[in-house]
């Protein structure tokens, strides 16, 4: 009895010590949902958040602050094939999210970029739940990432105008 006793505590501690960053996500998650948030990313022992519609935030942070991304814990509310390539891209640590798509979960796989996700689907759903988002659906049609941030980036230009997410700072929120 002792003995078992003893072999079940050290898994305890074993995996304890082997999930400390995975709890780290979960939390970040949480927080995600509580607050409503669109993104979290934990780097360096700084924690930010994001609230910008779609993956603008991710391709701010791909493309003008690669650092902050770099071996980052992120948490985004909905990961397809655009936010999974520009985690890939940006070479983030880990992922978790509230769903994933198919692809996103093979991309992010492929990379060896471990996540979580409380659900899994075919696509990204635009607001309405019916329509698939167009960002997802144009990506989702590449097969580089070279070839999907070009895509993303020119989505975001057209659709913002001056505004344009590859070159306006996001917002964060602390």
């Amino acid at each position: 009895m002792k003995t078992l006793r003893i072999a079940l505590l050290a898994t305890i501690a074993a995996i304890s010590v082997g999930c400390s960053k995975t709890d780290k996500g979960q939390q970040m998650l949480a927080q995600l949902n509580e607050q409503q948030l669109s993104l979290i990313v934990y780097n360096n022992d700084q924690l930010t958040t994001y609230n910008q519609h779609g993956v603008r935030d991710l391709l701010y942070l791909c493309t003008k602050e690669p650092e902050v991304l770099n071996g980052a814990i992120v948490a985004d509310k909905k990961i397809g094939t655009a936010a999974a390539t520009l985690m890939v891209l940006g070479k983030v640590r880990q992922a978790h999210t509230n769903y994933i798509t198919e692809q996103g979960k093979q991309i992010l796989e492929e990379a060896g970029i471990p996540y979580f996700a409380k659900s899994e689907g075919p696509m990204i759903y635009q607001a309405d739940g019916v329509s698939r988002c167009p960002v997802d659906k144009g990506t989702s049609e590449l097969s580089t990432a070279e070839e999907r941030l070009e895509f993303i980036t020119e989505f975001y230009d057209k659709a913002d105008g001056p505004n344009r997410a590859s070159n306006t700072p996001p917002c964060p929120l602390q």
